[in-house]
């Protein structure tokens, strides 16, 4: 590990509306079925209807509100298919490349990229902090969600939500791979000497730590409890 200084499906169809920096406001009363606060963002569902509203905190340009709404065709169905299928954590990931809805992953990922060229902020910190925006829940053990069913439910622990972040990576274009400490997980990135915070070396690449819990965390900056501190790198033959 090295630590520069700082300086500076197949049934889901998702149809986007995106709001830039205004949160929108409703004509009626709309009674949510479910509602989540995260660390520094909001989640709620209203049948197939899902929204998500955040702060994005960038250096340049400060504080900027980001919102995603995105419509499920069958809600109910895609939770079903994701309690039949396996769960048991034996490669994170399978829970990326297998998750049956997969291919739902680039349709949030290009909203994310269009917000952020909208906003003139970098793509992979502003799906750093979506991700990170989603409520913190460690009641599911031994349960491991997919990528996308981490983005239907909202919430999610360490694991569920590394998945999430790595499957959008995935889907952005980046090469990336999975940190792995004793009780928890993050992602690595891969980015260029120019890129400052810690990162980890494999293979010429500098894996970039991202943190995928609580928030305010950039593209290289950890947690105190995990800064300097070794991980298991994995391999690409080690993520399916």
């Amino acid at each position: 590990m090295t630590d520069d200084s700082r300086r500076g499906s197949n049934a889901f169809a998702l149809v986007a509306t995106v709001a830039l920096l205004v949160l929108p406001t409703h004509a009626f009363a709309v009674q949510w079925t479910k509602s989540t606060e995260g660390d520094n963002g909001t989640y709620r569902r209203f049948g197939n209807v899902l929204e998500y509203s955040w702060v994005h905190k960038d250096a340049r340009r400060g504080d900027l509100e980001m919102y995603l709404s995105f419509t499920a065709s069958d809600f109910d169905a895609m939770q079903t298919a994701y309690r039949q299928a396996s769960h048991g954590i034996d490669r994170y990931g399978r829970f990326v490349f297998q998750d049956p809805f997969a291919s739902s992953l680039p349709v949030v990922a290009g909203e994310l990229q269009g917000l952020a060229s909208a906003n003139g902020v970098l793509v992979a910190d502003l799906a750093l902090s979506f991700v990170q925006s989603l409520k913190y829940d460690d009641d599911n053990h031994g349960y491991q969600r997919y990528a996308v069913e981490t983005l239907l439910d909202g919430t999610g622990d360490c694991s569920d939500t590394a998945v999430l972040l790595s499957g959008l990576f995935e889907a952005l274009g980046f090469r990336w791979t999975f940190l792995e400490f004793p009780n928890h997980l993050a992602v690595g990135l891969a980015g260029d000497p120019s890129v400052p915070g810690q990162y980890y070396a494999l293979h010429g690449f500098r894996y970039f730590y991202c943190e995928s819990t609580g928030s305010g965390y950039a593209v290289g900056e950890a947690p105190s409890d995990y800064a300097q501190r070794s991980a298991r790198v994995l391999e690409p033959w080690d993520r399916v």
